[in-house]
Order: structure tokens, then sequence, then C-alpha cells
């Protein structure tokens, strides 16, 4: 008798490839889900350990126009001018530090005090705390385009800029300095632009403006802003456009010398 239970049963290689399918397929179907589930214990587990992310810092924006009564707290500065001076310095408008301390370029991130010295138109390292001695020890003075401050130029309005170019220039005419120097080349364009009734021309370059008058004074200097706010422009520039004013101021105007009018270069 052939023993029909202990045998075997054979299977075709059909068969068995199938089997072998079957069992891998099952097994890896098996190992995935096993790795997704460790993946979801991470993640809750990171979840648990990890600080909340923070929101991405906003882009601050620019202020617009301020009226009057917002910084009516703050005084305006008094212009540091008086007749026979050898140079004025022109700023845009007072900004809230600057008019809270009550002297000109007060902010400290502002260059102005360090380019004055660097260039040579004073010969000692001077402040914002000096402002009011320059006129008498350097015959120096400072005046603004607007009075009013803020705490930026954006919240000036173009029609107080543009009405207030008469009045800087009636100042400027008054006191006749030799030479007056414009800080902001954003200045400049709305003095040229109120008195010539078109936009500053696309070539214009700053530094030393030729043939060119406001005020009475013929020796106009336009040279870059020099808040911390502004960019855009070299330092090796600005460096070179200071020492030309420097060397200007002390080559026409020095400081033992007496003026009795107006003097030029033109």
């Amino acid at each position: 008798m052939e023993g029909t239970e202990n045998k075997k049963t054979k299977l075709s290689f059909g068969d068995s490839l199938g089997q072998f399918s079957y069992s891998n397929g099952r097994k890896r179907k098996i190992e995935t889900q096993d790795l997704k589930v460790e993946k979801v214990k991470h993640e809750e587990e990171q979840q648990e350990v990890s600080p909340p992310s923070l929101p991405s810092p906003k882009r601050s924006k620019n202020k617009g126009y301020a009226p009057p009564e917002k910084y009516a707290h703050l005084k305006p500065l008094k212009p540091l001018l008086k007749p026979g001076l050898r140079c004025v310095f022109i700023g845009f408008n007072p900004g809230t530090t600057t008019a809270l301390k009550g002297h000109y370029y007060a902010h400290h991130s502002n260059a102005f005090w360090k380019m004055i010295y660097q260039s040579g138109c004073v010969d000692r390292k001077v402040t914002y705390e000096d402002d009011q001695n320059l006129p008498d020890e350097y015959r120096i003075g400072f005046t603004d385009l607007v009075e009013r401050p803020t705490s930026g130029i954006s919240e000036l309005s173009v029609q107080e800029m543009n009405e207030s170019v008469p009045s800087l220039e009636h100042r400027i005419a008054t006191n006749g300095p030799h030479m007056i120097c414009i800080i902001g080349k954003g200045i400049w364009e709305t003095i040229y632009k109120t008195k010539n009734k078109r936009p500053l021309p696309k070539g214009f370059k700053l530094g030393y403006q030729e043939n060119t008058e406001f005020g009475g004074c013929n020796n106009v200097f336009v040279l870059p802003s020099t808040s911390g706010l502004v960019a855009g422009i070299p330092q090796k520039e600005k460096i070179r456009l200071w020492n030309e004013v420097g060397n200007f101021l002390n080559t026409h105007f020095p400081l033992n010398q007496l003026y009795t009018e107006t003097s030029t270069t033109n």
C-alpha cells in the first residue's frame, strides 16, 4: 500500500512562485505599516518636546502723512543762523529724537557729526551738543527745510514741503551765508521743482552745483542724507563728497578771514 497520508504534495513552479510573491508582498506590507507607525510616533514625540514655532517677522511699512497735532508736544528746532556765516547746513526736518534733545542731527545713528569733523569743516570732534556753539566758534549754522518734527519725512505732505521753500530761502537771504550745504537730495529736489516748475534733471549729480543760486548764495552743495535710515550710496563716495565740502570751505572761506560781502566762486 502506498502511504498516501505521508506523501507530500508537490507544487508546480508557478504555484511556488505565486506563494513566494504573496509571502514577500505581505511581509513588505507589514514592514511598511510598521514604519508608518514609527514615523507617527516620532512626530508625536517631536511635537511634545519642540517649542512652538514663532511667527515670521513682518516687514515694517513706510509711515504715511502725520498731521501736526500728532507731534504737537515736540518743539521745532530754532534755526542757528546769523549774518556772515561761512556755511549753513540745511536738513529736511527734525526727527523725534532730535526734537526731544533739542539739537540738530541728535539721533545716535546719524553720521553728520562724524562727517563734519572727518571732512575738516571743523578741527575738533564735535557732537550734537555742540551745535549751538558752532555759529560763533566756526561760523557754521544750521536750519531745516520744514521746521515741524516728525519721525520720518514720509509723515510730511508734499504741499507743506513745497510751501516751506520760500521761508527757507528768506532765512538764507536774510543771513547771507557764503555757502550752503544741503544734506539730502530730496531737499534739493523740492527746492528745484518749486523754483523752476519742473523736476530735477535726470543727469543730476551730488556735490557742488555749478551756476546755481539759492537765497542769494551762489555756492551750493548737495550731499546725501546722513541719516542711518538712508542707504544706497557707498561710504567711499560719501567721504569724497564731504571732503569736497571741507576743502572748498577752508580754501575759499578760511576761518581766520573776515567777510563783509557775500562771496562767490562763479
